[in-house]
């Protein structure tokens, strides 16, 4: 495996590496965790308790690799942890470090932290594990939000429905879209692994989710 990494924090970076390499591997679904695990923030790193198993199962590379991120931003949208794991597809590993120290203090809340496989070779991003919180004595910063995202437009949601973290993802808790609302939505569906259609639909965070498209009206 290899890491790229800026200069800063590096020896965090080798510890990312160490702890995955010297684990088993095995053969796992695409892009999912099949072993619990839980991600955390503090005021000083990244924690993960549960152990979970990984795979890097789509070319996001165009090179035959997928590339994963694991970062973490904090209220003023500062970057504060950032790591890339690139792997041959078809790679797994087992376990995470308990903890990744941030490279810098975070100075504002809230703090996030987020592992995804990023856009790119013609597929869209995909959201791994997402988590959120707060440092006490911190405080919070109030960043104008995210733009609507260019070509995205105004439809009525025809039926309640669940927000889903990614196409043929999970169902994100108390995030439900009831019909008769207006949304920005995606106008190019995205179809899942059983020909089932997807449409991204703007949140208004910088996160955004999937809902399906059969809910999507005029």
């Amino acid at each position: 495996m290899h890491l790229q990494s800026s200069k800063f924090s590096r020896i965090v970076f080798i510890t990312l590496f160490v702890s995955l390499l010297a684990l088993p591997l095995s053969a796992v679904l695409a892009g999912t965790l099949v072993a619990p695990v839980t991600m955390g923030v503090t005021c000083t790193g990244i924690t993960f308790t549960g152990g979970g198993e990984l795979a890097w199962d789509r070319d996001n590379t165009g090179t035959g690799l997928e590339r994963l991120v694991l970062e973490a931003r904090d209220g003023s949208g500062n970057v504060i942890f950032y790591a890339e794991d690139t792997r041959s597809v078809g790679t797994s590993a087992i376990g995470f470090s308990p903890i990744y120290p941030y490279a810098s203090a975070p100075q504002t809340n809230s703090i996030t932290a987020r592992l995804y496989s990023p856009a790119g070779n013609g597929l869209s991003e995909q959201m791994i594990l997402s988590v959120t919180g707060d440092c006490p004595g911190l405080p919070s910063a109030n960043p104008p939000g995210p733009a609507i995202p260019e070509g995205f437009v105004l439809r009525t949601i025809i039926c309640e429905t669940p927000v889903y973290n990614m196409v043929d993802g999970q169902a994100v808790a108390g995030s439900v879209i009831l019909a008769g609302q207006t949304w920005y939505v995606d106008p190019t569906p995205v179809a899942g692994s059983d020909g089932e259609l997807w449409t991204e639909i703007f949140t208004a965070g910088w996160v955004n989710g999937f809902i399906s498209t059969d809910c999507i009206g005029g």
